[in-house]
């Protein structure tokens, strides 16, 4: 233990707990730089060895303090503190601005003499550097410009590359002057092949009512109780738009129906128009996200259909009809025909939080998508973190025309409902020429975001795992010490993005 302790005041906060409400700090030792392993070959019989390469290791933070009094309850206190599973922040007062994730990967040591004790605590620093605790933020206006980048710490640092869309956009790419380049999206839009745009007809939050909604109308294939015209399931009730079962905001049902009739509840319809081309038959995308959380007792329905006219065009059916255990049974239609059913189990579907279920066709190619959203994490997005894929090819389905969208949440009679909510709806034209390119298409509004230390993209929010890189850069764009020059690039077509790099300065 040090005889001049470095400050009387030294501070140490870890994951969030200031640690000098029980230590009172007399030695830290953070050492210089980062610990390195050499290869060394032995060449022959020459004296020496050759240099093959050099790899830098985790570093160590060791703490030395002293506890007074109350020591068993202390040394209780404090080691559930430093018992953590992950790495977590660590802060010292004395260097302002700056943190490093660590792990306390030994057993700390304590010497008690009745009411005094020292505390040696190690802690390792797996990436080896102290990270800034405010990001710094560049933001160009247009993409095309050249920004430049000082990285004014010691350490490579990974950015955060965000493309916000003014306009449809075929391509959202990032070059630096390393050679390094990142890029989502097509390379025949690039050269101006068409200039067709996406078009995105339906949009709806269900933050509040949506504009033109229709309700209790909507298309079904189940408009009797198994096929029995004298016992019809009807649409009635009314839904709210309010908080859901998450904390976010939804259509929620509010069911009418009771021991009279057999399923029912409300539905809601909503227009989709026609694209500019004047067709409502060619290729598209339609994503919904919703809540449906069944339990062993609980019994619902929930139907999501592409209409054409009054008839269903496409189908999904999520539900649970047994009251006697938990159930997540799904449909896939096309017209009036099961092309698919099946059962998900909980390690598919996920417990908890919103699914996802995407409808999309690119000329006689059919393919539903049901999926887990991921919950939301510190300093990420969400995103889909499982989804089961079910694709068609059908000439039937080349010609056949959308024009409406419909939700119809359905309970048994006066029982135990599943939990329903919709919460996000968005049908979009797809041009024909582009449908392999989908996931690189972008319209005006869409947020494109590449993080380089997960190595993930994401679109609005949502990882795409599908959308297309150009070989794999990611390192190529950690930014090292000193000045990198970045520019963004968008298709030439297209309106300019907003280009924003964020990232943090580290230190070795």
């Amino acid at each position: 233990m040090s005889d001049f302790p470095i400050t009387p005041s030294v501070g140490i906060i870890y994951d969030g707990v200031d640690l000098s409400k029980w230590l009172t700090v007399s030695d830290i030792q953070r050492n210089v730089g980062q610990p390195r392993t050499l290869g060394w070959a032995k060449a022959g019989h020459n004296a020496g060895k050759k240099f093959q390469y050099i790899t830098a290791d985790e570093n160590a933070i060791t703490v030395v303090a002293d506890l007074n009094y109350d020591l068993a309850n202390k040394r209780r206190t404090i080691g559930s503190v430093l018992t953590k599973d992950t790495p977590r922040t660590l802060i010292f007062d004395d260097e302002p601005g700056t943190y490093y994730l660590a792990i306390v990967a030994e057993q700390p040591r304590l010497i008690e003499d009745q009411f005094h004790a020292e505390i040696t605590i190690k802690f390792v620093v797996p990436d080896g550097v102290a990270h800034a605790v405010d990001p710094l933020t560049h933001v160009s206006g247009a993409s095309g410009d050249l920004i430049a980048i000082t990285n004014a710490g010691t350490a490579p640092t990974a950015p955060i590359l965000t493309a916000t869309m003014t306009s449809d956009n075929g391509l959202v790419a990032w070059t630096n002057d390393q050679g390094g380049v990142l890029q989502f999206g097509s390379p025949d839009e690039l050269d101006g092949v068409t200039k067709q745009k996406s078009e995105r007809p339906l949009s709806v939050s269900y933050a509040a009512e949506p504009t033109g909604v229709i309700y209790n109308a909507a298309a079904t294939n189940y408009p009797n109780y198994n096929g029995d015209v004298s016992r019809p399931n009807k649409q009635h009730g009314r839904i709210d738009y309010k908080v859901d079962y998450t904390g976010g905001q939804s259509a929620v049902p509010y069911f009418a129906n009771g021991n009279t009739g057999d399923w029912g509840g409300p539905s809601v319809f909503l227009p989709i128009g026609v694209n500019s081309a004047g067709s409502k038959t060619d290729n598209f995308v339609c994503r919904t996200r919703f809540y449906f959380e069944s339990s062993v007792t609980k019994q619902g329905r929930l139907e999501i259909n592409l209409q054409n006219g009054d008839e269903v065009a496409y189908g999904f059916v999520i539900r649970d009809s047994s009251a006697s255990e938990e159930q997540y049974k799904c449909e896939l239609w096309i017209r009036d025909k099961v092309y698919a059913e099946f059962s998900l189990t909980k390690a598919q579907i996920g417990k908890g939080g919103y699914k996802q279920v995407t409808i999309s066709k690119l000329g006689r190619d059919v393919q539903f998508e049901i999926g887990h959203v991921a919950q939301a994490q510190t300093g990420t997005a969400n995103g889909l973190d499982r989804s089961v894929i079910k694709p068609f090819t059908l000439d039937t389905v080349a010609d056949l025309p959308v024009d409406g969208y419909s939700a119809w949440f359905e309970r048994y009679r006066d029982k135990e409902h599943v939990l329903m909510a919709l919460n996000n709806t968005r049908f979009d034209w797809v041009n024909v020429d582009y449908w392999k390119d989908l996931p690189n298409r972008f319209a005006a509004g869409d947020v494109v975001t590449a993080d380089v230390g997960q190595k993930r993209v994401y679109v609005n929010g949502i990882e795409d795992a599908t959308l297309q890189t150009v070989g794999d850069q990611w390192e190529s764009f950690m930014l090292p010490a000193g000045e990198t020059i970045i520019q963004p690039v968008a298709s030439e077509w297209a309106e300019p993005f907003q280009a924003t790099i964020e990232y943090r300065e580290a230190w070795y």
